[in-house]
């Protein structure tokens, strides 16, 4: 499933939305930098998208037109929990952006409307996720502890347990990253907790023998991504463009990745 999209919408009433700034400075007073904040908006179930005013363009990445920023776990915004979801990238992306557009009342022009309909939208962050059932919860915990112990990456190196979450490599690369934990547990942290409403429906039932392993895809490596997930250079877009998702992208990238773990002994999950 879609865990995580990070969009970058082109959009001129995007100059309405006011989340203030952070600005550093340097030690004479001259002004290095300026990054607009990120505003939270709320969705089913509370379930929260940030926006923020971006000075990009979505194709070239170069600063001209006004697009807003759309970040957050699109599933939990749109249903209150992302234990299960969909791996329909297009499809959720722009329903997102017309809910957000939504709620916070912008006007949405004739030529950008057909922009957001034919997913020409810049993708800045996406991650992916799958899990698999492994009988119990503690049968996920040995997992990820003997993943830790003998398991090794290629390109990323051996990973390492840090609150309950192993993660390759054990610092966050910019390009992309792989996590596992145990979604049972996530769920009962007070930061990801289910709404009321979801509570007792057997939600976390289901989630309590799961290993979660989920692939985080930055806006550098989604733009180095050709047709067979492996890297080009020369390639244009990539996967930074939403259009350029199909169906079956989200299981094979993610797939590809996953087959680079090497495990010194058998785990079957």
């Amino acid at each position: 499933m879609i865990d995580w999209l990070w969009m970058r919408v082109p959009l001129a009433s995007a100059v309405k939305v006011k989340t203030g700034c952070v600005i550093a400075f340097d030690p004479l007073g001259e002004q290095e930098w300026m990054t607009e904040k990120w505003l939270e908006t709320r969705g089913s179930y509370d379930g929260k998208m940030a926006v923020r005013r971006s000075q990009f363009d979505a194709a070239t990445d170069l600063p001209t037109p006004t697009c807003l920023d759309i970040s957050g776990c699109p599933a939990k915004f749109m249903q209150g929990h992302n234990i299960f979801g969909t791996d329909d990238i297009v499809g959720l992306g722009i329903a997102t952006i017309a809910r957000v557009v939504q709620l916070l009342d912008l006007d949405v022009t004739g030529p950008e409307l057909d922009r957001i309909k034919a997913g020409v939208i810049q993708l800045c962050r996406v991650d992916i996720n799958y899990m698999y059932s492994c009988g119990s919860r503690d049968n996920v915990k040995a997992w990820l502890r003997a993943a830790e112990t003998g398991g090794y990456l290629s390109g990323r190196g051996r990973g390492l347990i840090s609150q309950g979450t192993l993660r390759w490599p054990a610092k966050k690369s910019r390009h992309w990253n792989l996590k596992g934990y145990a979604k049972g547990q996530e769920i009962e942290a007070p930061k990801h907790r289910l709404p009321d409403e979801l509570r007792g429906k057997g939600l976390e039932e289901f989630a309590d023998d799961k290993l979660r392993l989920e692939l985080q895809l930055n806006s550098r490596y989604l733009r180095s991504l050709d047709r067979e997930g492996s890297i080009a250079a020369n390639s244009v877009g990539g996967y930074a463009i939403l259009a350029n998702w199909h169906p079956d992208d989200p299981p094979r990238i993610f797939n590809e990745h996953l087959s680079r773990l090497q495990l010194s002994s058998q785990m079957t999950l």
